[in-house]
């Protein structure tokens, strides 16, 4: 079966990044925001000696490829069971995990069989009988034991109306109240107040340090000058693997200090601050960004 217990590391250009696995892993980890190109990956694990010799590979993620969401496989000399190392937002390895082919909406689930219409019938009509067999019951006790009924909803707080009893006649109508005259206000002349001067808006608060996304596991893409486009497949600038993300599904623009993101009519659309993206809105530090159901913090 899969390793029970190791430490995955990636390595992309200067920058680390590790990952546990435990027996819940089943031998996988995952790694988002993974940039193309030259990864290696170290696997430390205990072998059935004790602590093995690390195993190293090195990988090249290219931007054409066959599988949208590559998995990179280390197999362990002592005859343990693969570990794996996915550059991809899900642990899932099989289908499932790959954007669909037929646009934003999830593909529609299997057809169930169809049932037997002859069974279908019998099974509506045993069961309106038997719901029948139920009232008919409750109503031949309710009037063989009447007295019994009636104390047990009065201890219950219900109010019976007893057998020919006087009914309430309509109330009379109420009469129409005269209308009092309006009295006449007065107003005291009095100075007039200033009123404050009113300045313009101040601009959005320019972006001070170097703009990036984080994102809710702590891992983060710095933007680049210029537009970056956002979307779940692999070819944007900002690769999202989510459902709930369209092919192509916003925009980032960098100009100087000044960042602003633009929706492109997607599926589930483009929010900040819980606030739907119609057009063009400039992002400010702390700002929670969101496309579909994966957040975002922005920061500069």
């Amino acid at each position: 079966g899969p390793i029970d217990s190791a430490t995955v590391e990636i390595q992309e250009g200067n920058r680390k990044r590790q990952e546990l696995i435990d027996s819940k892993s089943n031998g996988k980890v995952s790694f988002y925001f993974v940039q193309f190109g030259e990864v290696k990956v170290t696997v430390n694990y205990r072998g059935k000696n004790g602590m093995a010799e690390p195993v190293k590979q090195s990988f090249t993620i290219k931007i054409d490829r066959e599988q949208p969401i590559p998995t990179l496989k280390v197999a362990l000399p002592d005859g343990n069971a693969v570990a794996g190392s996915k550059p991809a937002a899900t642990e899932a390895t099989n289908s499932e995990a790959q954007p669909k082919a037929d646009g934003d909406k999830p593909a529609p689930a299997a057809e169930a069989s169809k049932a037997n219409p002859v069974g279908n019938i019998l099974t509506t009509l045993i069961g309106m009988g038997v719901v029948a067999a139920v009232v008919w019951y409750v109503l031949k006790y309710m009037r063989e034991n009447g007295d019994k009924v009636q104390d047990t909803l009065k201890k219950l707080g219900a109010d019976i109306p007893q057998p020919g009893a006087a009914v309430d006649p309509d109330p009379a109508p109420i009469a129409p109240i005269k209308p009092e005259p309006m009295q006449q206000i007065i107003l005291d002349p009095a100075p007039a107040v200033p009123i404050a001067p009113i300045f313009p808006m101040s601009a959005p608060t320019p972006v001070t340090g170097v703009p990036k996304l984080v994102a809710t596991d702590g891992s983060a893409f710095d933007l680049p000058e210029g537009e970056t486009t956002v979307g779940r497949e692999f070819g944007n600038g900002l690769v999202v693997p989510s459902d709930t993300v369209s092919r192509r599904h916003a925009t980032l623009h960098k100009s100087g200090s000044m960042v602003t993101v633009m929706d492109h009519g997607s599926t589930n659309g483009t929010w900040v601050n819980g606030m739907k993206v119609g057009a063009t809105v400039t992002l400010n530090p702390g700002d929670q960004l969101r496309f579909g159901s994966i957040e975002y913090r922005f920061e500069g």
